[in-house]
């Protein structure tokens, strides 16, 4: 594929179900230079051949490479959303835990992993406290501490712990364009 972005692109949009102009928007894009990256990639899977499978080895660690940034950009879109009136799409903030639970579950002892799952947890533990009644952003100096998920917070501490066990010297970098409003 011409950009390592593509793949994440790609997964973003058939996969994660996100429209192209979401897609663009994560990347800081044009919609129409998006559009173009999603069907090179479609086709350059396409003209491959390869069969669709469970990756092993150095195959599992370049999915993993793209598997987590889409985590990642899904739950930011979900955690402050780039279109509509919402500031939550929480239905995405969900799905992006489901995920990190998943890949979660297939590499426990992947400290990236395991860290992205944290942050994802932890990150949406403080979604009650983000926003005021009419949905409007509440700084964080002025969120109450009280109305924090109580479950998802332990959760995202305890996953915060076991990955900071593993120190494999590997991080998950947040992917480029992923710099919106908190």
């Amino acid at each position: 594929m011409a950009s390592p972005a593509s793949p994440v692109a790609l997964t973003l949009r058939a996969v994660g179900g996100r429209t192209s102009a979401e897609v663009a928007r994560a990347f800081r894009v044009p919609e129409a230079a998006m559009t173009q990256r999603i069907t090179r990639a479609k086709q350059a899977i396409r003209d491959s051949g390869v069969p669709s499978r469970m990756p092993s080895g150095l195959q599992c660690a370049r999915s993993l490479a793209v598997v987590l940034p889409v985590c990642h950009l899904v739950c930011t879109e979900g955690r402050a959303s780039t279109a509509g009136s919402a500031l939550h799409r929480t239905e995405l903030a969900t799905e992006a835990i489901r995920l990190a639970r998943l890949v979660h579950g297939l590499r426990p002892d992947d400290a990236g992993v395991t860290g992205l799952l944290a942050l994802r947890l932890l990150t949406d533990a403080r979604r009650p406290a983000r926003t005021g009644p009419p949905g409007e952003l509440i700084s964080m100096a002025d969120q109450d501490r009280v109305v924090l998920g109580r479950g998802p917070d332990r959760r995202g501490r305890g996953a915060h712990h076991q990955g900071a066990g593993h120190r494999t010297g590997r991080s998950v970098p947040a992917p480029r364009g992923d710099r919106r409003r908190p």
